[in-house]
């Protein structure tokens, strides 16, 4: 109804001119309808959107599995890092990415046996995209560890197992978050550190 009255009072005002005229006006006028076109086709953007993200996620990753992971550390070959942990069942044999602070490390461990997994990205410091990580974590299939290595470590509780928010637990400058597991669980994992060097 807005094109036929817009293209109704353009003819009015062009009679008389030629038919090439017309017809550019007529183009003009409907122009700004072309926007609206645009955004009806998002949804399809959107789907090669998420087809990118399901791009993010293989088979396999090329990351280490947990029992890499702690063979290395066992080893010295992981900076700051001289302990290693127990983990349920389903996470022992599960893929870890590695992030980096400035006075922090991270490790994502990702559970054993699903179908796909994410990517390794091509940040030396952060080994998984965010965004994934945090699906996986809040899908329940990833524990996130944290070693804070600031200044802030000092005087930690090194004794006593403390939850400071829903499923996260920190004993001493190590701190575990798992959605998927229980308190207990998260609680055995902290008290199952040992040294490994």
């Amino acid at each position: 109804m807005k094109i036929s009255s817009r293209v109704n009072s353009s003819l009015g005002m062009l009679s008389g001119f030629s038919l090439a005229f017309v017809t550019t006006i007529i183009a003009i006028a409907l122009a700004d309808q072309i926007p609206i076109v645009a955004a009806q086709a998002l949804p399809s953007e959107t789907t090669s959107i998420n087809k990118t993200k399901q791009n993010r996620l293989v088979p396999r990753p090329s990351v280490l599995t947990w029992q890499e992971f702690t063979a290395e550390i066992a080893n010295g070959k992981v900076r700051f890092i001289s302990t290693t942990y127990d983990l349920p069942p389903t996470y022992t044999n599960g893929y870890v990415y590695r992030t980096q602070g400035a006075n922090w490390l991270g490790a994502y461990v990702i559970r054993s046996g699903l179908s796909a997994y994410p990517q390794q990205t091509e940040n030396k410091l952060d080994q998984i995209d965010p965004e994934l990580a945090d699906r996986f974590m809040q899908d329940g299939n990833a524990i996130y560890f944290f070693w804070n290595r600031g200044n802030s470590a000092r005087g930690m509780n090194r004794n006593r197992v403390e939850f400071t928010e829903a499923k996260r637990a920190c004993l001493g400058a190590t701190c575990v978050k798992a959605p998927g597991l229980s308190n207990a669980e998260i609680r055995e994992i902290l008290r199952s550190e040992r040294n490994s060097m």
